[in-house]
């Protein structure tokens, strides 16, 4: 649905609103495999995107990460060094902090310097953080399916002997 706000004094079209918000975004299934301090937050994130309050899911998407680092490799220092922890310590390949770290630095200038992200730029954070607990998510079901998986059996063949 849009909503179009017209004022009769000024003669013009203020503002547009639309229902849902161009950046709301379903929870996905495997969010109820996260902690629950992780899931409680990200439902506040969907909840702010919901709202179309892109700085508050932004800065909320921030301090997720910053959760996630936390638990996964202590509350170590800032940003930078939690994320050089993760990538030493295998939780994280180059690649992944460099975007993961594109992902922080639009949560530092909306928190920080009032930056107002496009739907765009809140898409993209989103894919990105999603992605990171995704894998944490997966952890368990992984370990579930390993262990229902029969192993592969291997046969020595039988070499007859000659006498």
């Amino acid at each position: 649905m849009r909503v179009d706000w017209w004022h009769s004094d000024f003669d013009v079209s203020d503002d547009t609103d639309y229902y849902p918000p161009r950046i709301s975004r379903q929870a996905p299934n495997w969010h109820q495999n996260l902690p629950r301090d992780l899931q409680l937050m990200l439902r506040e994130i969907y909840a702010a995107l919901h709202a179309d309050s892109r700085r508050l899911a932004m800065m909320g998407a921030r301090a997720l990460v910053d959760m996630y680092m936390n638990e996964t490799v202590g509350d170590i220092g800032g940003f930078v060094k939690k994320l050089n922890k993760l990538v030493t310590d295998g939780h994280l390949g180059r690649q992944d902090r460099d975007i993961l770290e594109a992902a922080l630095e639009a949560g530092h200038a909306a928190a920080h310097r009032g930056h107002l992200p496009t739907s765009d730029q809140i898409t993209h954070v989103m894919d990105i953080v999603e992605n990171l607990l995704q894998k944490k998510a997966l952890q368990g079901s992984a370990a579930a399916l390993k262990k229902g998986t029969p192993s592969r059996v291997l046969f020595a063949p039988s070499i007859p002997t000659t006498k």
